[in-house]
């Protein structure tokens, strides 16, 4: 095993499999393909709950699944570096807000880097109309976290 991984978080209305031809691309880079193990961390994301059976998570349970993937699934590696898209950064931002909430932020000493593409910091007004509208039907949590200046989000970036 390797001493680092880089872990790829994936947007909202996304999963794991976006980042197949990006982690493809880089396992053939063979600075970074001896380097770091390239991992993905998984979880729900849809625009609804079609099937009614399972609830949409929202950003703190998502962050408090990263916080488990990352203890058990990169125990081993000495260094981490994490690729998020979109609503991944927001998930990383409420992971680290809760690390350093718990006093747990002498944990995040591996983490080396946390690059994030297209993270909607400020919110995103990406058919917001649209989302707003849809939104009581949809009763999609993670949707909430997108728009613009949602509170969760503006509490983990004055922590961290």
């Amino acid at each position: 095993m390797r001493q680092a991984a880089a872990v790829f978080i994936h947007g909202f209305n996304s999963g794991p499999d976006v980042w197949e031809s990006f982690r493809h691309l880089l396992s053939q880079d063979s600075d970074i393909s001896s380097e770091y193990d390239l991992r993905v961390f998984p979880y729900a994301s849809s625009l609804a709950n079609v099937h009614g059976r399972k609830r949409i998570p929202d950003i703190d349970t998502l962050a408090l699944s990263l916080r488990t993937f990352l203890q058990v699934e990169t125990k081993g590696y000495n260094r981490l570096a994490i690729v998020t898209h979109s609503q991944g950064g927001l998930i990383v931002q409420r992971y680290l807000e809760g690390m350093l909430a718990d006093g747990k932020g002498n944990e995040l000493a591996r983490i080396r880097r946390i690059i994030m593409f297209a993270c909607p910091n400020s919110g995103s007004d990406f058919k917001l109309q649209w989302r707003k509208l849809l939104g009581r039907a949809w009763r999609n949590p993670q949707e909430v976290e997108l728009r613009p200046l949602a509170e969760g989000v503006a509490k983990a970036h004055r922590r961290v």
